[in-house]
């Protein structure tokens, strides 16, 4: 968000992210379990290339969340943001409404959850060459 961090946004919206939770025992970065990455990432996933990416996971940095975001305002830019309607790990009523009013986006919704691109490839190709006009 300009001039704040995604962090201090999420204060004010802490349902907009529901994060698997890290427990103990689990392999993946942060401590996460395959079960709470399976359920939270890639419930709609075939099951091998779910545990293929789960193996594949690796700590991301976590400055994008904490450090500020240093623009004004987002640039006036055509954009389309799509939105899965099942997805576990982004509340799809609060990318909607970000979507549009922060960055003035169009919404395709399509069908599926967080991981599209593990989970039908070729249906979301389709949908950004269908945005890219």
């Amino acid at each position: 968000m300009p001039g704040r961090s995604f962090v201090e946004h999420l204060a004010t919206e802490p349902e907009a992210i529901t994060f698997p939770s890290p427990a103990p025992g689990g392999t993946a970065p942060m401590g996460l379990t395959w079960e709470s990455v399976r359920a939270g990432f890639y419930h709609d996933c075939p099951e091998d290339v779910a545990r293929e990416a789960f193996n594949h996971m690796r700590r991301q940095s976590f400055t994008p969340f904490v450090e500020t975001c240093p623009v004004e305002r987002w640039p006036q830019t055509p954009a389309t943001y799509i939105l899965m309607r099942d997805d576990r790990a982004v509340s799809t009523s609060w990318v909607r409404w970000h979507a549009v009013h922060r960055i003035g986006a169009t919404v395709l919704e399509l069908d599926g959850g967080h991981s599209p691109f593990f989970a039908q490839p070729v249906r979301l190709a389709r949908a950004l060459i269908a945005a890219s006009g």
